[in-house]
């Protein structure tokens, strides 16, 4: 008996067609599911057109409706594939990953670099070997699946503006790889089977990401700053923070802290993570000051999991422990 998936589509490249103005969405599901018929061989689906936007106007809103959707439709489906564009798919990932925790049944996102019309897109082969994952008996959690990879839902990253392997799972390993239509499983979390799935539809979106750039003055970005309820700062080499003539962060990160911001730290360096522990320009910062520390976190997966955490507490306490809790990998 075939397996039951409810196929949610966005929009993103994978439904554009050529316009006047550029690539816009403008394909169904329906019309991209003609176009593979392995899907039909497959599994049986239904489908629903959530929006469709172009993923660079993809945001909080549309994460926590895509949340409320699948929690509608749980218990009628054995899975879910979302179509979404390529340009935020790893920040709906990660925010789906915190949005509905510990998922039995598989919660797959797949785009494409060229859209369906084009003779040699990537859609038709990330459409079918998404349907071939959700379908495996392995296969839960929120995943992307994107040129043969699994890649968990909280470890990923587009690293690619243009080629086909666009996603890469980012300081840890991919959970599997498919290739001519068989899977090959490198990572079963076997102790997801027997917890239970959370379902939560509240999102701060009062975040931003700060790139720390030589010279930066931070007393500059104050004003900026103090609007926002959580603020990830991108610092140097294993996290460390410039503390010299007027572009000393302490006494700013301090004062933000004072007024009740939350501030996690991490790197910019793509692999191996931060520890601010080993340099005095990152301990001194958590020694001192009570700021997170992204660790092997990527930058999107932490951005998204302090909108997620100011969406249910502001508590200090709660926010540190929520941040420090190992989520669909994003810690390891």
């Amino acid at each position: 008996m075939k397996k039951k998936l409810l196929i949610i589509g966005t929009g993103g490249t994978i439904a554009s067609i050529t316009g006047d103005a550029g690539l816009t969405p403008g394909t169904d599901v329906t019309g991209l599911l003609s176009c593979v018929p392995q899907a039909a061989e497959l599994c049986d689906w239904e489908q629903i057109q959530l929006f469709s936007l172009d993923s660079t106007n993809v945001g909080p809103a549309q994460w926590v409706s895509l949340a409320k959707c699948i929690c509608r439709s749980y218990q009628a489906y054995d899975g879910f594939l979302i179509l979404h564009g390529t340009d935020t798919m790893a920040y709906t990932a990660a925010a789906l990953s915190y949005l509905i925790q510990n998922s039995g049944k598989p919660i797959v996102l797949t785009g494409s670099q060229k859209p369906m019309e084009d003779t040699d897109t990537d859609a038709k082969r990330n459409i079918e070997q998404s349907i071939r994952y959700a379908v495996s008996d392995h296969a839960s959690d929120v995943v992307i699946v994107f040129d043969g990879k699994v890649i968990p839902g909280g470890r990923a990253r587009k690293v690619k503006s243009r080629s086909f392997d666009a996603f890469a799972t980012v300081g840890f390993c991919d959970r599997a790889f498919i290739q001519n239509g068989t899977i090959t499983e490198q990572y079963f979390p076997k102790e997801k089977i027997f917890r239970k799935t959370e379902f939560f539809v509240e999102m701060d979106p009062n975040v931003i990401d700060v790139k720390i750039t030589p010279g930066l003055n931070p007393q500059m970005l104050l004003p900026l700053l103090e609007q926002y309820r959580g603020i990830v700062l991108e610092g140097f080499g294993l996290g460390g923070l410039p503390e010299y003539g007027h572009c000393d962060w302490f006494p700013v990160i301090q004062k933000l802290i004072q007024s009740g911001v939350t501030v996690a730290v991490t790197t910019q360096v793509p692999e191996e993570g931060s520890d601010m522990s080993i340099y005095e320009v990152g301990k001194k910062y958590i020694d001192n000051l009570d700021i997170l520390e992204g660790g092997t976190m990527t930058s999107e997966a932490m951005v998204v999991k302090l909108m997620w955490i100011l969406g249910q507490t502001k508590e200090p306490k709660k926010v540190r422990d929520l941040f420090y809790k190992k989520i669909n990998y994003d810690r390891i």
